[in-house]
């Protein structure tokens, strides 16, 4: 999908679970990848290490279609799997191999935190709060949309990295293109009217993307977005002295 025009060819950005969230003839990809995830995160669990070697876990496009109704198991949408897989960040640790023969996933045990998700909207919500997922009903109860400043501070990130950020670099696409490609207003309907502001999802979304192009853990992620100017200003050129937040995404530091 060509989402900016002037982008170039490495910047393209497709859709993930997030945006194919609200496109109804995408719903069955999006239910797809949600099944797909319980089952990585079952077989993490549950996976007994041997005491004498090292063995990998894994699970492959033919032990998915053993345990999905058939009318899931199109071609089309078996072959989209592993580009969701490596796309997303419940899967971004997790190694995926494909060939015309199907594809296979090397399972990382960040997956453990997702093991109670069930839909897509509880998948979606808990890029943004703190806690696993057995929190994620109490946490939207009390929590309310946070929403990314649009008026300038007095000292800005946009000032300083203009000029110095190379225009076509992801910083300066994302700094471009950030409002229009993950408005917070499209999260809404995950929040509460009322309650104590989460971290502005177009924030999260960023740092995500950033986080998954720079290969960083959490903790370097959020490490960067507080000391590296290029982060907040990939934001939409937030100001110097705008917080930083706490490593799972969800509250403000």
């Amino acid at each position: 999908m060509d989402v900016v025009s002037n982008a170039t060819a490495r910047d393209e950005i497709g859709l993930t679970v997030a945006g194919m969230a609200q496109i109804p003839a995408a719903s069955h990809e999006v239910n797809l990848f949600i099944a797909v995830l319980r089952l990585a995160v079952e077989a993490q669990w549950t996976y007994q290490p041997s005491p004498t070697h090292v063995q990998a876990v894994t699970i492959t496009s033919k032990e998915v279609q053993k345990h999905l109704p058939p009318s899931w198991l199109t071609k089309a949408a078996l072959s989209g799997v592993p580009t969701l897989l490596r796309h997303e960040p419940a899967t971004w640790h997790c190694t995926v191999r494909s060939d015309e023969g199907g594809w296979e996933m090397e399972l990382s045990p960040f997956l453990r935190r997702y093991g109670r998700l069930q839909t897509a909207q509880e998948y979606l919500g808990s890029w943004c709060f703190s806690g696993g997922p057995s929190d994620l009903q109490v946490k939207l109860e009390g929590m309310s949309l946070g929403l990314t400043p649009t008026q300038s501070s007095v000292f800005t990130t946009t000032e300083f990295c203009d000029g110095r950020v190379a225009p076509d670099s992801i910083y300066g696409l994302l700094h471009r293109e950030c409002f229009r490609l993950f408005p917070d207003e499209m999260f809404a309907d995950l929040f509460a009217d009322s309650g104590r502001d989460c971290v502005p999802p177009m924030i999260v979304a960023v740092v995500m993307v950033l986080q998954r192009i720079e290969g960083c853990s959490d903790r370097e992620a959020v490490d960067r977005f507080a000391y590296d100017a290029r982060w907040k200003y990939a934001a939409g050129g937030l100001g110097f002295d705008y917080p930083g937040f706490v490593e799972s995404a969800g509250q403000p530091a």
